[in-house]
């Protein structure tokens, strides 16, 4: 174990901490289960799904991790940072502490270690560009507040997970004039999708452009690797030979096996506010529903720019939780990521 990171992040008696390996995913697994259980009554990980984020493309788990484990040598708590974009300036801490062991400063000791990654990364990044850690916590959740308050950061912006029961006929969705829906061919059309997508999503709040080279391969790694991921569930919207949206869904919700979940959906500008986000959602919902399930459920920015929120609501989805996102400010500077629309 690592003696002298113990001592800096002043660990209670008796335990340890060293960078996490994969062998760890069933322990941290069930760290985060139990503590997803605390927090909103449902399980939110598996070891399949939490295996791939920790082989991510650019990630390292022995730097960008850490382990604490209890006396009796069990995990106690979990933390992660990813900072995979490149310029980075917005490192992603994710962090939990087990049930049994909450109170004991664990929490704040994560986030000694976050401090210590961040600035590594802080001394990487162009000077002139706006820096900041940001992590996000369940709404309500108090002692995650409470814990991120007193170590620097703020509230800054909302996320919703979204849901509609199938509980009724889902309507037929109205297509725009000249838009042809059509299935993903796998994996041909990859990188055309990949495209498409960069280019719906410029205008989603907290965008940062990166390279081909390095954006492809994650989006591989992540959406074409998922363990839910269905060719067939992935629907293009096409004008001629241009994608103008896609709608691509996955098998189910991870923490809801009874209900289809929508991964991504966007409209590339020149279609919009034309219906098509509308249509693309609802031949979702039928599609999921042909399936035997029983909801359709997405995440999305409470304050999205597009106007996302109103779309979905007015397709009969509603916000089932809140997910809290904070930062801390490590430098000001230029902004790089979309906050408005142009």
């Amino acid at each position: 174990m690592l003696t002298e990171t113990n001592t800096q992040l002043n660990l209670p008696p008796g335990y340890t901490a060293r960078p996490a390996t994969l062998e760890d995913v069933p322990a941290i697994t069930r760290l985060l289960n139990r503590t997803s259980q605390v927090m909103i009554s449902v399980e939110d990980y598996n070891e399949t799904e939490l295996r791939k984020e920790l082989q991510a493309p650019g990630l390292d788990l022995a730097a960008d991790s850490l382990a604490i484990f209890a006396p009796g040598g069990e995990l106690a708590a979990y933390q992660d940072m990813f900072a995979l974009v490149k310029p980075q300036v917005y490192p992603m801490v994710f962090g939990r502490v087990d049930p049994d062991h909450m109170n004991r400063g664990l929490g704040g000791a994560l986030l000694a270690w976050a401090d210590g990654r961040a600035a590594q990364h802080l001394a990487a990044a162009p000077e002139h560009l706006r820096f900041a850690i940001r992590a996000f916590a369940y709404g309500g959740w108090q002692p995650a507040a409470d814990l991120l308050a007193g170590h620097g950061f703020t509230l800054f912006r909302h996320a919703f997970k979204m849901r509609r029961d199938f509980d009724g006929e889902v309507d037929a969705p109205e297509w725009p004039q000249g838009i042809r829906i059509e299935t993903y061919n796998h994996p041909g059309e990859a990188e055309a999708v990949y495209r498409a997508i960069v280019d719906a999503f410029q205008d989603h709040y907290g965008y940062i452009h990166e390279p081909f080279e390095s954006g492809f391969p994650r989006f591989q790694h992540f959406a074409l690797g998922d363990e839910a991921f269905d060719p067939a569930l992935w629907f293009l919207a096409r004008d001629g030979d241009q994608i103008a949206g896609m709608s691509l869904c996955r098998k189910w919700d991870d923490e809801d096996r009874t209900a289809g979940y929508v991964a991504t959906l966007g409209v590339r500008r020149p279609w919009r506010k034309r219906g098509l986000g509308r249509a693309l959602l609802l031949h979702s919902f039928r599609a999921f529903d042909a399936r035997g399930l029983k909801a359709a459920t997405l995440h999305v920015d409470a304050g999205s720019l597009t106007g996302a929120v109103r779309l979905y609501e007015k397709a009969g989805m509603h916000v089932h939780r809140r997910i809290d996102r904070y930062e801390k400010v490590l430098r000001a500077g230029e902004e790089i990521s979309t906050t408005a629309l142009e």
